[in-house]
């Protein structure tokens, strides 16, 4: 019972994140719509146009950009035989661990992105970093002497904000770290829920997906 709640906490917890990503990323509407289709919904975009209140344009560009990203897709319900657009009927839907897994493809680039710009911001300012801290711990080292060293205001001016933009890059390090480990963890967490339902339920999902390989071949 602890396990399961648990895994709803880090299951509610991962969404929004997700959802967050899914907004900056394709906007507010884009963040409704898969918020419902996170629901485990099958929709018609027209349906979800009208639960998302939006016009059916917006809706069907949107669905198809997810689509294309992989973060979405549809089944064809469309009658056999029937091949005139206007009857043909597609029911959207997305597969929760591979929009979270993009997610966490997409943070781990925006991460590795980060940490190469701070490392070059870093070489830009390195040695005047050095050159205070050396004139600071003379200073400290010999109060008796009035010294007068110092860095230029123009020289001050850089480090001061390389230090304030090191701060912004650390606080946006924390929180992708913090997304893809929610990440990592729900997807675990959701592989062994799956692993145990198989288990109860007498099916091996790695046996039978090996024999249905070797019949196709």
């Amino acid at each position: 019972m602890l396990s399961v709640l648990i895994f709803d906490q880090v299951e509610r917890m991962v969404q929004q994140v997700v959802l967050q990503w899914i907004a900056a990323k394709y906007g507010t509407d884009a963040r409704k719509i898969m918020a419902l289709l996170f629901e485990g919904n099958y929709l018609e975009p027209k349906n979800v146009a009208k639960k998302c209140v939006m016009d059916e344009k917006d809706a069907n560009q949107i669905l198809y950009r997810l689509m294309n990203d992989g973060l979405a897709s549809f089944q064809d319900m469309t009658p056999a035989g029937n091949f005139f657009p206007y009857y043909c009927t597609y029911l959207f839907n997305c597969n929760k661990v591979k929009v979270i897994q993009h997610a966490r493809k997409a943070a781990l680039n925006a991460q590795n992105k980060l940490t190469l710009r701070r490392r070059l911001e870093f070489d830009k300012v390195k040695d005047l970093i050095k050159k205070k801290k050396t004139i600071e711990d003379y200073k400290a080292a010999h109060p008796e002497e009035n010294l007068e060293d110092a860095l230029l205001p123009r020289e001050e001016r850089e480090v001061e904000s390389y230090h304030r933009m090191e701060e912004m890059l650390l606080q946006r390090l924390n929180s992708l770290e913090q997304q893809i480990i929610l990440s990592e963890a729900y997807i675990a967490m959701k592989r062994k829920k799956l692993k145990e339902e198989c288990s109860t339920k007498g099916w091996d999902p790695v046996h039978k997906l090996a024999a249905k390989k070797k019949k196709a071949a």
